[in-house]
């Protein structure tokens, strides 16, 4: 996967060290770069729309919540 490649993933948002994390429905982690206006979801399950930026980063362009499980 490389720079600039965009993503759809959906999972659970929890905070993090220095960026939030999304604990990806299935399996896997993405550090997400969250604009300020969608910090009100960190502990919700959300969908995220992102581009990668990095090698576990991704730059949100969007966020909503998801359905619950």
């Amino acid at each position: 996967m490389t720079r600039g490649t965009a993503f759809v993933v959906t999972g659970r948002l929890l905070p993090g060290g220095t960026l939030p994390v999304l604990h990806v429905d299935g399996g896997g982690q993405w550090r997400l770069e969250l604009p300020r206006r969608y910090r009100h979801l960190i502990g919700s399950r959300v969908e995220v729309e992102g581009v990668r930026d990095d090698f576990d980063i991704l730059s949100v362009v969007q966020a909503k919540e998801a359905d619950p499980r």
